[in-house]
């Protein structure tokens, strides 16, 4: 069997390799070597004899012992390659090494005056992330209580997201065409009830052929349009109650807010504010087309725990313009089989808030912990501002990863349960 390339092969890095590992079998017994240099190319075995040999090989057994053993079981054609290979390798054993590789050698040699090895670089310290941070948001500081990692992504590195899906279009439209209904319906107690399903209807039509472009097809596009329609008279049939029980006045629709907190610039858009027409209290909207907190104590602990900051966000906002804040809301409008029922929060200045049950949609936050939210907030300012954040770590929570766009980047994230035994 030949080892040694033809005269006239260029001598390449895994030849070279491959010579290592038979020299050191040879002079130290390397075992280890040895099935590496049965493994290359250049040892010309099959792979599944190699395979089958390694598998065998064990501490009591070398990989030639292994070797002849399987060999037996082979086909005639390849049990005579593996024993070439056996009584190659044992010739070298007891012969020298530049003899048995004299190309190699030669190649060798002729570079050897010409490289040489430079010194091995020092590690360098590990040093900040950069995050050039002008302004913070609400839902970017959501984004960093959620997952750094991702965060990092799509804050810091600007990386660039999926083109979006059918429900992102159906949310941004539909919350189009709730901002225009309500510019036109300031005070919902003095329109009758068909004129308020009316405009509606009307104002959906427009607003998804405005977004009609950004659909997959027109399919979709109607489809999404026609489940607006089923929403939207949810939505109607929850506001002729609420302005029945509460008369109020919109006054502020898609509301730019930009203002400085403890030196620290934050900008946001609030999709809805109400003013009661009896005490003159605001109440700040959400609109919801996704997946939410199900219930007035859940998303009261998001917030105590730093994970929600939006609504607080916007009560602060409020509250340094001089508005008296009577209530936080998120309004759901994922689904149009269900009613329209507000997650709402009352503002409250007792030292605890009442709690109306753990399903209920309806509850209390009190101003110390709207306080303690704000006081989260400049904290991940000033930690996401020091310079000194090493690395983003990432979420030990699957469900965070679930509609991430840079999950499939993100060789960190954690597995879920019903995957564990899939990658």
């Amino acid at each position: 069997m030949v080892i040694a390339p033809t005269m006239g092969t260029v001598i390449d890095s895994s030849y070279a390799a491959f010579a290592d590992d038979l020299a050191a079998w040879c002079t130290q017994r390397d075992d280890a070597a040895l099935r590496r240099a049965a493994s290359s190319h250049h040892s010309r075995l099959p792979l599944e004899a190699v395979a089958a040999a390694s598998a065998l090989a064990k501490d009591d057994r070398t990989f030639i012992e292994a070797g002849l053993e399987i060999g037996r079981h082979l086909p005639d054609a390849l049990h005579d390659v593996l024993l070439a290979f056996i009584r190659t390798i044992e010739t070298l054993a007891a012969g020298d090494i530049a003899t048995c590789f004299p190309p190699l050698e030669r190649t060798r040699r002729k570079h050897d005056a010409a490289l040489s090895l430079a010194p091995p670089n020092r590690r360098e310290t590990p040093g900040s992330v950069p995050t050039r941070v002008t302004r913070f948001s609400a839902s970017a500081l959501n984004a960093y209580a959620e997952c750094p990692r991702k965060w990092f992504y799509r804050y810091a590195c600007g990386a660039v997201e999926d083109d979006g899906s059918s429900a992102a279009t159906y949310g941004t439209a539909f919350h189009a065409a709730l901002e225009d209904f309500h510019g036109d319906v300031l005070h919902p107690s003095d329109v009758p009830a068909s004129a308020l399903r009316d405009g509606l209807a009307r104002q959906i039509d427009r607003a998804f052929e405005r977004y009609s472009t950004k659909f997959d097809s027109e399919l979709e596009r109607e489809l999404q349009r026609r489940r607006a329609h089923r929403t939207a008279k949810r939505y109607i049939a929850w506001l002729i109650d609420h302005a029945r029980r509460a008369p109020f006045a919109t006054v502020g629709r898609e509301l730019p807010v930009r203002l400085e907190i403890d030196g620290f610039p934050f900008v946001g858009y609030i999709d809805r504010l109400d003013r009661d027409d009896n005490s003159g209290e605001v109440a700040v909207f959400d609109y919801k087309t996704g997946t939410i907190a199900e219930s007035a104590v859940e998303y009261r602990e998001r917030i105590r725990r730093g994970q929600e900051f939006q609504l607080p966000f916007y009560y602060w906002a409020c509250t340094i313009s001089g508005e008296r804040v009577r209530s936080i809301a998120l309004l759901p409008l994922k689904s149009h089989l269900v009613e329209v029922r507000p997650i709402e929060l009352l503002v409250t200045e007792s030292s605890s808030a009442r709690t109306n049950g753990k399903e209920a949609p309806r509850g209390e936050i009190t101003v110390s912990d709207l306080e303690a939210a704000r006081a989260g907030m400049i904290d991940l300012c000033r930690e996401l501002t020091s310079g000194e954040i090493r690395e983003f770590a990432v979420t030990d929570d699957p469900e965070a990863c679930t509609y991430c766009a840079y999950a499939t980047a993100c060789r960190m994230r954690p597995i879920p349960p019903e995957d564990r035994f899939g990658r």
